[in-house]
């Protein structure tokens, strides 16, 4: 029988950060505002907060341990949602 992952809390979410060298805009303190007013309209409760400092975008996952960590904590806090304040914030296109 196919084991089947067990999925979180939809109204608990972690969130991830993460700023390259060029960041000038959206640091760190900007996505963490942008990410709590998304939370707060949206009635989640933010359980953890991951950061990668100076790590680009088309890194890859091995060198991004803040993001390895907020994807572990999605099943150890038992949350349901991941949250970025931008896309480009988890990955280039």
């Amino acid at each position: 029988m196919p084991r089947t992952r067990p999925t979180g809390d939809p109204r608990r979410a972690v969130a991830y950060t993460r700023a390259s060298k060029e960041d000038a805009q959206l640091g760190p303190e900007a996505q963490r505002a942008q990410i709590e007013a998304f939370a707060a309209s949206e009635g989640l409760t933010i359980v953890a907060w991951h950061h990668d400092q100076g790590v680009s975008g088309g890194a890859e996952m091995d060198d991004r341990p803040a993001l390895l960590a907020a994807l572990a904590a999605l099943e150890t806090e038992q949350a349901g949602v991941l949250l970025a304040a931008k896309r480009d914030r988890l990955a280039r296109n």
